[in-house]
């Protein structure tokens, strides 16, 4: 028995065929500027808590002048603040896979987990 493939046959096959071929395309992008939103995040926050680090590198202007006037802190409970911070950061950087990204962000992802 012969099948008639309808028009509509047609249009849902190339829709669901086009979807699904670009479907890598569009994750590459999304995980690259996962790790681009996440790596920007994780240096501010870094900065947050190590401000001095902000005016060696002669950016503690603009939004972030208000880390010329705070000092790292240097107590236990600071040192416990960074060790929990770059707990969370490494998990973060984890979580993102590597399929998605080129392999410059790759690379990037590896030497900042490392």
């Amino acid at each position: 028995m012969t099948r008639i493939i309808s028009r509509r046959d047609v249009v849902v096959g190339a829709g669901a065929g086009a979807l699904i071929a670009g479907m890598p395309a569009m994750a590459q992008p999304r995980a690259g500027l996962d790790l681009s939103e996440l790596l920007a995040r994780q240096f501010e926050e870094s900065l947050s808590l190590s401000p001095e680090l902000a005016t060696f590198m002669g950016i503690d202007t603009g939004s972030r002048a208000t880390l010329r006037a705070r000092l790292h802190d240097h107590s236990m409970s600071g040192a416990e603040a960074i060790n929990h911070l770059e707990q969370r950061q490494l998990r973060e950087l984890k979580a993102i896979a590597e399929a998605g990204l080129s392999p410059e962000q790759r690379l990037e992802r590896e030497v900042t987990i490392f």
